[in-house]
């Protein structure tokens, strides 16, 4: 089984950018919409995760929810919407020039 000591840097890197895929492809939604996006979004990677190292571990079942899998799908859905507000803050904004 793989464990998140092995791959810690993988459980940083992957909620927080696809946080900030969210907020870049979310076209003009509305910023709670966003960071509702990113939090499902945060979900599904660390229920991805879950099922992904239970199917190649050594017993090839899924085991039983732990608390451990919380907290694995928790922090994946706190780096996810990390992600979102980091690329709302720090993505460049299109400046809108007026005619008269």
């Amino acid at each position: 089984m793989v464990s998140l000591k092995q791959i810690w840097w993988l459980s940083i890197i992957v909620p927080l950018a696809a946080g900030a895929f969210i907020t870049i492809t979310a076209g003009g939604a509305a910023m709670h919409k966003r960071v509702i996006s990113g939090a499902v979004t945060g979900l599904l990677i660390g229920s991805l995760y879950w099922l992904w190292s239970s199917w190649f571990s050594s017993y090839n079942q899924i085991n039983p929810a732990t608390a451990a899998i919380a907290l694995v799908i928790f922090a994946f859905t706190v780096f996810s919407v990390i992600g979102v507000l980091l690329a709302e803050i720090f993505a460049p904004r299109q400046r809108i020039i007026a005619s008269d």
